[in-house]
This record gives C-alpha cells, structure tokens and sequence, in this order.
C-alpha cells in the first residue's frame, strides 16, 4: 500500500502562501501532488544496496582522475554477514573483501578507482562510463546496482569565470517544469522525450528547475550533454520562516535529499539552496539571520555529500536592493532570476517608475563589483506572451521575442556572466489568478506564458529567434 497526503501548511517548503481559492496554500506553480513517479517493487536477498554515490575528481585536465565509490548496504537478516564488494568499470573488475554488514544494520563500504586517461564529459562530447556494483557471498551475487557516471572538471577562476574541464563556461537554455495539458504533473515518456528534444533542436547547453525532475530528464541531460542548474524545492521563503528551526530543518533535509537522489549524474553542475529566498519585497532584499545559517548549514551539507559541483542560491534582481551579502561567502556561483523591463523590479520603499530593459546592464556591472569573485548565471528572465500583436504591447508573441533578445545581448555582452537561462520551455500552470505581469486581456489564467512553447506544443516566434542565435 502506498499513502500519498498533498496537504499543504503555512510552512510549506514550496506552497506556503494563503490561497482563497484552495485553502491550503499556493507558490509558483499549480496544484502539485499524488504520485508523479513510476513506484517499483524489488526483490531482495538478504544483503540489499540501498544506494551508490559515485564521486568523479579530476585534479589536473589531461591527468588521472580519482573516482570515489560509497556503497549503502543493508544487512536484512538478523546475522551478520561477511560480503565482498565487487565493482566493474571501464574494462576492469575491482573487488574489496571481507567486509562484514552486521544483523539488522547498515554499513557504508568505499573503494576509489583510477581512471588514468579519463574522456571527460562536456557540452558536445558527453563522454559517459557504466558501472555495475554488487555484493556478493560466498561468490554468489545477492545484489547489484547499475549506473553511469562523467569525469569532468569545474572550478571558478579569478574574475569570477567558471571553468568546465579547463575552459570557459558560456551556456544557454531554457527552463523545464513538469506540467502537461493533459498529462498534469506525471508526464509520459512520450512527452519528456519531447521536451527534450526540443532543447536540443534549440542548441541548449544547459537546462534548469525549480525541483529536481524526473531521473529519465536527467539521464537524457547526461546522455546529450546539456548540463543541469537544479533547485531543491525550497521557494521563496520569508525570512521570518528561516528564523525557525524547523523550517531550516526542513529546508536543509530538501537539500541533501536533492543531492543523495541525484549526486551520480554528471550534467547536474549546480546544487542551489532556495529560489529567491527572502525575495518578497517589504523584506527590500535583507537576508536574516535565520536565513544566513540555512545557506551555511546547507552549503555545509551540500558539500559533505558532494565536494565536485557548485553550491547556489538564486536571487531576484531588483534596482535599490543590497548588490551583495555576507550570505554569500559560502556560495560558488550565484544565479540572478532578472525580469528589468517586465515587472516593475525595485525595491519596495522607492518611490520610481518601473524599471527599464536598459537599467539592467548597469545593474548587473554593479553585482560583478561588489561580488568580483563570485560567477554570476541568469537563472531566470523572460516576459508573457499569449498571441499575436503589436510589437509594443505587452503579453504579444512579438514583444516577447524583442524583448527577449534584448536581454540576451545583454547577457551577453559580459564576461562575468557565464549563461543565459529563459524562463522556461513549455508554459504550465501556476494558480486562478496568475496573470505574471502581463494586462489582463493579455494573459490566460492559470497559465505561465512566459515560455517558449505554449501548452499546446506549439513553438512560439522567440524559440526560433534563440534557436537561430544559439546553434
């Protein structure tokens, strides 16, 4: 028997907001709940492997990489039982020995590899290595555990510019979140293939999420070489939430859940904290207290599961609002979610007309100088479209893709800012009353209109604009 509760609370990781409209809550997209995922049932014998982390470092591009290997056994019975760890990569079998999982217990067993002329993974060239795992006693196989996994190099150089694999990082994409016309929520095979395949149509390098998606997306990134920004599901949390121990607890188990059920594959570059946390604005950009040892206690654990990717949060851009923060220091990269020109985008107690598309380059100049290290990504930008007309009306296919490229040129035109991601793919539901900035006889509730593709599959004038600039 499964169980399934979708209710929500007023501390919600992600819904935490009131809602007339279904009493429970609402955030930044619709009615999420039940079972999404495939469930399956396993046979076990005796010794079960819960879980393998696979952990790729390359200390020098051209050398040997170091492949660390954590196998989570469970002992079922109440004997304990005396195994040897088998592992097969890249040509070679490698076995551990006499290793003893006690009676109704658990043991983590580890063994590092040496892969000495590695192919690396890359945008373009996703080199990847299948591995198998078992346990064996007695010489008898009681249980295994397939994976692939990518060798690949990140590391920040001075000036704050990403390096994959020794080179400078420049990448583009769009945004994925899992919500079909028919299918809701649970998409189809069909359907993820789709969404993918769009992304490569458009020469996408790089793709992102407010929560981590379904494993078949993921391995499709792995295996296509697009790389991954992931969100754990912790969404615009109110300082005053953070202040609580446990909201930060919560919060903190979202993220090393995002990290152990997704730590194998190598197109996921990024693990980020929080969408916009404090990011309402009577809080005018301030971090807490609350909120600064979340980002330190998270980034603490993102990085005793995981020392190879980035640790992230993503913040809004609005012009008055503090460029900087002492909460950053624990980050390596810091994504900016920037709609200049689209919303009204400054801090709440200025009294200001609504921001324009060209006050973002000079914003932007502003957060690379008082972060000189830190690598800067558009997480986020964009504007609503629902059909046809006039090139100056909001909420019009063709003020979209003006706007759209403006932002991109932007982008662009500085070298601290290491890609570009459009929000988003494929338009999904948010709530009854989303309009996302655009007039009301613009826009087509509950749907985000924001995306490339409208719900319906068909690919709007901006997709093919993107698609001609990043092939």
């Amino acid at each position: 028997m499964v169980k399934v509760s979708s209710l929500r609370s007023n501390r919600d990781l992600t819904h935490w907001r009131p809602a007339a409209f279904n009493g429970y809550g609402t955030g930044g997209w619709w009615n999420f709940g039940g079972l999404l995922r495939e469930v399956y049932i396993r046979r076990i014998d005796t010794i079960d492997i819960d879980d393998v982390h696979v952990l790729p470092r390359l200390p020098k591009v051209g050398g040997p990489a170091k492949v660390e290997v954590r196998a989570y056994l469970r002992n079922m019975t109440s004997k304990a039982r005396e195994v040897d760890l088998v592992l097969a990569v890249d040509g070679e079998r490698i076995v551990v020995k006499g290793k003893e999982v006690p009676g109704n217990g658990t043991r983590i067993l580890t063994k590092t590899v040496t892969i000495k002329r590695p192919r690396l993974w890359q945008p373009g060239h996703p080199e990847l290595y299948p591995m198998t795992v078992s346990v064996e006693e007695d010489h008898k196989v009681r249980a295994a555990y397939k994976l692939r996994f990518g060798v690949r190099k990140l590391e920040v150089a001075r000036g704050g510019v990403i390096l994959l694999n020794g080179r400078r990082l420049n990448v583009h994409g769009a945004s994925i979140h899992e919500d079909d016309i028919k299918e809701g929520g649970a998409l189809s095979q069909r359907t993820r293939s789709l969404l993918v395949s769009r992304l490569r149509d458009l020469g996408a390098t790089i793709t992102r999420s407010h929560y981590p998606l379904h494993p078949a997306f993921i391995e499709a990134f792995d295996k296509y070489g697009i790389l991954y920004w992931v969100d754990a599901p912790v969404y615009q949390l109110p300082n005053s939430f953070y202040d609580e121990s446990g909201v930060r607890a919560a919060a903190e188990r979202a993220v090393e859940l995002t990290v152990r059920n997704n730590i194998n594959h190598p197109s996921i570059m990024t693990w980020s904290l929080a969408n916009e946390p404090a990011g309402n604005r009577s809080e005018l950009g301030i971090f807490g207290q609350g909120l600064a040892r979340f980002v330190d206690d998270g980034a603490r654990a993102v990085r005793e599961l995981d020392d190879t990717r980035f640790v992230s949060i993503d913040r809004q851009a609005r012009a008055g609002e503090p460029v900087t923060s002492s909460v950053y220091r624990p980050l390596d990269v810091l994504g900016i979610n920037e709609y200049f020109g689209w919303y009204d985008s400054y801090k709440a107690d200025l009294v200001r007309p609504p921001t324009t598309t060209s006050e973002l380059s000079g914003w932007l100049d502003e957060v690379h100088a008082a972060n000189a290290n830190l690598p800067l990504m558009i997480t986020e930008f964009g504007a609503e479209s629902s059909r046809d007309g006039p090139v100056s009306q909001p909420g019009s296919r063709q003020f979209q893709s003006r706007f759209v490229v403006k932002h991109l040129r932007i982008h662009a035109s500085k070298p601290f800012v290491a890609g570009s991601i459009h929000w988003a793919l494929r338009d999904f539901r948010v709530d009854p009353t989303w309009t996302g900035g655009a007039p009301s006889d613009w826009s087509t509730p509950p749907w985000n209109n924001k995306s490339l593709i409208e719900e319906s599959n068909e690919r709007k004038p901006v997709y093919y604009e993107l698609r001609k600039r990043w092939r």
